[in-house]
């Protein structure tokens, strides 16, 4: 019996693909849990399958050599209907089942046991699965342990997800600190220069090669105005505030803009009025990954 369409299923296949890893190359992290799932239900084939439109495709096997199998056939394709674990002790004797071929041809499939993996936004990709050639059941303690490492899929999931997320953000902000005719520039959180535009090059006179990873962006600075602005926002906040990398980051931590006039310091000693603006930046899993600065020379 084929299973029946989700309700949610364009969304779900959206879901699925947005994490893009179906037909990637095989990954030990996953394959690592796909083993200790085939070891734990003590079942000599075990399967992270995700249900695409017209097939199941298996990031990560233990006893099967196939990297897909058509979506009518699919065991996982009923299991991700439900949100617990499918189990069906005896494939011969389910209706759903008792005529698959993945049953009653070469695989001999009797047993199927599949958690779905469930992502956060509610939508199941498709299971980690533990199969036999002979009826059985699982014991309670299976089933959970089961369940706890089909989370873990979905975790690796999205720490792969949120990792290419980075990796775009920041190749993206590097094209644009580095080919910017603009003043742009990024620190990490203690302030050093990270990345420093052509436009940064042009205004201060430094070269990237000079200030990236070696100086703060309070070098730059005027140390007569920051210690200025560092007693404004002393006597804002009642409590005492350093003349250093703080008084440009106290405002943007909060969420709050920050956008001044400043004076950069060049390399050969002339001095240059600036409008900056200073920003925070996250990451896509919302943790923090340091400032981004805008300048403009100002009349």
């Amino acid at each position: 019996m084929e299973a029946e369409i989700p309700l949610n299923e364009a969304r779900r296949l959206e879901a699925l693909r947005q994490y893009q890893i179906l037909d990637t190359l095989p990954d030990a992290d996953f394959d690592d849990l796909t083993r200790l799932a085939a070891l734990i239900c003590k079942t000599p084939i075990a399967l992270i399958s995700l249900v695409d439109g017209s097939r199941q495709w298996f990031k990560s096997q233990v006893g099967l050599d196939v990297k897909e199998t058509p979506r009518e056939l699919a065991f996982c394709a009923h299991a991700i209907l439900g949100n617990e674990i499918l189990e069906v002790p005896n494939a011969l004797e389910d209706r759903r089942f008792n005529d698959n071929p993945l049953v009653t041809g070469p695989m001999n499939i009797r047993f199927y046991a599949g958690t779905p993996l469930t992502t956060p936004d509610g939508y199941n990709l498709g299971t980690l699965c533990a199969i036999d050639k002979v009826p059985r059941k699982l014991l309670a303690e299976q089933k959970n342990a089961l369940a706890n490492l089909g989370r873990q899929v979905v975790r690796q999931l999205e720490l792969r997800s949120a990792y290419s997320q980075l990796q775009q953000q920041h190749a993206f902000l590097q094209a644009i600190s580095t080919s910017a005719d603009a003043s742009i520039l990024s620190t990490k959180p203690n302030g050093i220069i990270m990345t420093f535009s052509r436009g940064s090059e042009a205004l201060t006179g430094y070269s990237a090669e000079e200030v990236v990873g070696k100086l703060s962006i309070v070098a730059l600075h005027d140390p007569v105005e920051i210690a200025e602005r560092a007693k404004e926002l002393s006597h804002e906040l009642l409590h005492e505030v350093e003349p250093g990398f703080e008084v440009f980051i106290l405002n943007p931590l909060e969420d709050r803009p920050e956008k001044r006039v400043w004076t950069y310091l060049r390399k050969d000693g002339s001095r240059v009025r600036v409008m900056v603006s200073v920003t925070k930046v996250r990451s896509p899993d919302d943790s923090f990954l340091g400032f981004l600065a805008y300048a403009e020379p100002v009349e």
